[in-house]
């Protein structure tokens, strides 16, 4: 069974360097940084309209899990969240 590798880094507007937005993604298949951030970069551009918002202060933020999201469907070896099976035990005693 491989392993998941987790991929992280934070992306920024040019306009708005201060206020990055965090990417969080996961893979089975080991990616270089060259590639993913071509992913990145890729995926942005081609929804750039539906990506950006703006805050309070009339900043431009990039909606990062939303892009996340449309990484992992137009990458099958891309997954914005893996399924994890979560098992959780009885508390265990132990004596000093």
């Amino acid at each position: 069974m491989a392993d998941w590798y987790e991929y992280g880094f934070q992306i920024a507007l040019s306009t708005n360097v201060e206020e990055p937005s965090c990417i969080k993604i996961f893979s089975k298949k080991r990616f270089s940084e060259k590639k993913i951030k071509k992913i990145v970069i890729e995926i942005f551009e081609k929804n750039k309209e539906e990506l950006l918002f703006s805050d309070d202060n009339d900043n431009f933020l990039i909606d990062s899990s939303k892009l996340c999201k449309l990484m992992s469907e137009n990458y099958h070896h891309l997954e914005n969240d893996p399924s994890v099976q979560y098992v959780e035990f009885s508390k265990l005693e132990v004596s000093e």
